[in-house]
Formats: structure tokens, C-alpha cells, sequence
């Protein structure tokens, strides 16, 4: 059963791109960047990233949409990513952008919640690759457990392996913070 088609994929018809590269990229580059940016670390993320759009350049005419097109990208960055690896963990020093206050939001819950995001990012980036991926992707990106599966390229049993592991051992990485925080 294919996909349902994201507004998105009407970019692309029969794998012929049928609107300019630029604003695919533009529609969907942050949201990539981003992406490679939590799996490769900042040193190597522009490296990374370019990889990622040269191959998904590269990769429309085989696009058959059975996937949405946002996954079959996370999955062409992924690939390129662990290519990239990163040596060393390495801490989030990055705000999100994507999750502002809204404007009924105090600045000091603002803050707080600026300040828990950072922490979680930190615990996420301590997580062994397999479950920081599997985790990045669940609670960032979030994707189904299919769609992760089809990202990494494993068995859906083993997406649940690795966030199953990856939540508790966040628990316990977290469990200091939310105790200061009691």
C-alpha cells in the first residue's frame, strides 16, 4: 500500500522533478540540516547535509513514492550520516528553534522549558548512535515506527529494541535533573 502523497510530493511526478530543485530544498533544507546536524555534530553537518542533498538530488528519477518524500529524504541523510559518524559525543549547544514559546507562555516557564529542551537534547546525544537515531527520529522528527524502520533500514522489532532501550536509559540519564528540579 503506497503512502498517501504529502503536498510535498506533488514537487515530483513519475520521479520527474516538476518544480525547481531550490525550492525543495528550501522547503525542506532546515528540517535536513537539522536532522544531520543531531547525527553528525556540528563540526561535520555542512559536510554532511551537502552530501545529503547531492545524493537526494541524485536519487529523484528513483523516487516512487512509496514512502512520503520527507522519509525517503530522512533516509538518503541517514545513510550519508553514518558515512560521517561522529568521533565524539558532543553537547547541544543549539536552540530549537522549532518548539518557541507560544504567546501564552510566561518568559520564566519560556526559560525553563528552553532550559529542559537543551538538557534532553544533551541526555539524547549520549545515547548510543543506534538508539539516538531511533530516538532522534521517534520524538524529533516524529515518524511511525514503520516509517524509522524504513529510515535505518531495520527490522520494525528492532525500532522498538532501540527506543525501548534508548527512553530508560534517558530516564537515567535525566533522573539527576528532575530530581533537582523536585
Amino acid at each position: 500500500m503506497a503512502a498517501e502523497p504529502e503536498p510535498s510530493a506533488l514537487a515530483l511526478r513519475s520521479g520527474v522533478l516538476v518544480e525547481p530543485f531550490d525550492v525543495l530544498l528550501a522547503r525542506h533544507g532546515p528540517r535536513i540540516y537539522a536532522f544531520v546536524r543531531r547525527l553528525v555534530g556540528p563540526e561535520t553537518a555542512d559536510d554532511a547535509a551537502q552530501e545529503a542533498w547531492v545524493a537526494i538530488y541524485r536519487a529523484l528519477p528513483s523516487f516512487r513514492g512509496e514512502a512520503k518524500l520527507t522519509t525517503w529524504m530522512l533516509t538518503i541523510a541517514a545513510r550519508c550520516c553514518r558515512r560521517q559518524r561522529r568521533p565524539a559525543l558532543r553537547l547541544a549547544e543549539e536552540a530549537d528553534t522549532d518548539s518557541l514559546p507560544d504567546s501564552g507562555t510566561s518568559p520564566p516557564q519560556a526559560a525553563l522549558n528552553r532550559e529542559l529542551a537543551g538538557v534532553v537534547r544533551e541526555a539524547i546525544d549520549h545515547l548510543p548512535p543506534g538508539q539516538r537515531e531511533a530516538v532522534h527520529l521517534r520524538c524529533i522528527e516524529e515518524l511511525s515506527y514503520d516509517e524509522i524502520a524504513g529510515v535505518l533500514h531495520i527490522p520494525i522489532g528492532t525500532v522498538r529494541s532501540r527506543l525501548h532501550h534508548g527512553t530508560a536509559r534517558l530516564a537515567t540519564l535525566l533522573a539527576p535533573y528532575l530530581e533537582d528540579r523536585s
